[in-house]
């Protein structure tokens, strides 16, 4: 998970695909200056991301220097090319995509993010969950 950055303010989320490119929200690219932040755990403490078991690795910030539109809007899917590519760790990695390979229905979705909780509440924390499918009638 990264934090998707406009003029240096935190603006939306975004997946690392490789080692240089960032899956994300179309709705989210914009024409100003724009940056993708790696690593990051807690967002109140971004010089250090401590607790009584050690610390995490300083995040960091790679500028971005292609945005790519999926051209049908309606699939609001975006590409963020970063400037240079990252090196992967325990804390910087690519999430698992399947290619050239079906599988059954998925009923279950792990999600991420640092988005409002139930109560309306910003989270500084990486948050997790899952979540279960809608069929298609209940959209």
């Amino acid at each position: 998970m990264v934090i998707v950055m406009i003029s240096r303010k935190a603006d939306c989320g975004g997946s690392l695909i490789t080692a240089r490119y960032v899956l994300t929200a179309a709705h989210c690219i914009s024409p100003k200056y724009m940056n993708v932040r790696l690593g990051e755990y807690d967002t109140r403490h971004p010089m250090s991301d401590c607790n009584d078991f050690g610390c995490r690795p300083r995040a960091y910030n790679v500028d971005v220097d292609k945005k790519i539109v999926h051209s049908n809007l309606e699939y609001d899917i975006g590409l963020l090319r970063m400037q240079r590519c990252v090196t992967f760790s325990d804390y910087v990695r690519p999430i698992c995509l399947i290619v050239g390979k079906t599988f059954g229905p998925i009923s279950l979705f792990n999600i991420t993010g640092w988005g409002t909780n139930s109560d309306g509440e910003q989270q500084h924390r990486l948050q997790t969950a899952t979540l279960q499918q809608l069929p298609q009638s209940r959209l």
